[in-house]
């Protein structure tokens, strides 16, 4: 009986280092397995070579914008593509078996758009019968509910008369007690002299115009403390070291993000020359970090932007969550949280 346990427990515990085997396997792979990333963008004229023919500050029609991006992970156990605008479809791939599509999506809404267009003209059509069959069976009972109806005329007559001597007693006595009451308050209230309720509406107007002020004065007092005390929150060293750390946690993480490679061909203009002098000259700030292969041209007579965009890279969640765990770790950003909340 013993060993028969002892084999089932062992069973089970062989069973549960497999599945943590697994576990531990998948864990590392999503951490430390990057995802592949291109994305290819391509706008110009349908024409190739035809250039532009007005010198308009909107770009024409016959410029066209194409995207075609994809991401691989795991050597293409998991595919994401996607295309604009034609098809315009985002698709998902596991192996070889599709887990979304968004182009079936929108075929099967339109299916089922099509399906209850052609109900409700069937159901139309339904009524349609129904209200030509309806006037025949109302002709035969027509001659049934005369009879109906002027038995029901001579009742409502009879009801109208009484329902009137009911109104007349009770006018009578609602009548009386307004008039009671009113004789009443005569009585007990005099005449006030005209003079003194002019002063006393004025001196209420008075006080309720002090106590307006009182409260604005007041709410301008709580907001003079309320940015004092932030301005003294942002301005102290630990805001300061708090904000370095950031910066450089975030600066790392799109380092880690931005494309390997990248490869740009672009004609740009924005309609003013100003402009596109601005640009051009952020552009000469950040060729040397851009690199060779990014060139940019300027056009200072037109709005124009067309051309060609390559950009690949790769993604490590690892790195991802590494630095997001160091700045969230940080006692400084607990110690600001709380004191924002006392403000």
């Amino acid at each position: 009986m013993l060993t028969i346990i002892l084999k089932i427990l062992g069973i089970l515990g062989i069973l549960l280092l497999v599945l943590l085997g697994v576990g531990v396997t998948l864990l590392l792979l999503v951490l430390f397995v990057p995802v592949v990333y291109s994305v290819r963008a391509d706008r110009r004229a349908v024409c190739e070579g035809e250039p532009l023919q007005d010198e308009t500050e909107v770009l024409p029609e016959e410029y066209l914008l194409r995207v075609a991006a994809k991401a691989d992970w795991l050597l293409g156990f998991l595919r994401v593509r996607f295309f604009y605008p034609e098809p315009g479809t985002v698709t998902v791939k596991v192996l070889f078996f599709k887990i979304f599509d968004s182009g079936k999506a929108e075929e099967e809404d339109g299916k089922t758009s099509k399906s209850e267009t052609s109900k409700s003209k069937k159901s139309k059509s339904q009524k349609h019968k129904s209200k030509k069959a309806a006037p025949e069976e109302s002709k035969g009972s027509a001659n049934r509910t005369e009879e109906a109806k002027v038995v029901e005329d001579k009742t409502a007559e009879a009801k109208v008369a009484e329902d009137k001597k009911i109104d007349s007693k009770t006018t009578k006595t609602t009548n009386s007690k307004p008039q009671e009451e009113s004789a009443k308050q005569k009585e007990n209230n005099p005449k006030r002299n005209p003079k003194r309720n002019a002063f006393e509406k004025i001196q209420y107007t008075f006080q309720k115009i002090c106590d307006k002020i009182k409260e604005i004065y007041g709410k301008i007092q709580e907001a003079r403390n309320h940015t004092e005390y932030y301005k003294e929150l942002l301005l102290s060293e630990d805001t300061k070291g708090l904000l370095n750390h950031a910066f450089m946690r975030f600066g790392k993480i799109l380092k880690s993000i931005r494309p390997r490679k990248l490869q740009a061909d672009i004609r740009f203009g924005t309609g003013a020359p100003d402009t596109t002098g601005y640009v051009f000259g952020i552009y000469g700030i950040l060729c040397s970090y851009l690199g060779k292969n990014v060139i940019l041209t300027p056009d200072f007579e037109r709005a124009v932007l067309t051309g060609e965009l390559y950009a690949a890279g790769h993604i490590t969640m690892f790195k991802l969550l590494w630095h997001l765990l160091w700045l969230v770790l940080d006692k400084r950003l607990w110690e600001l949280y709380s004191k924002l909340k006392e403000g």
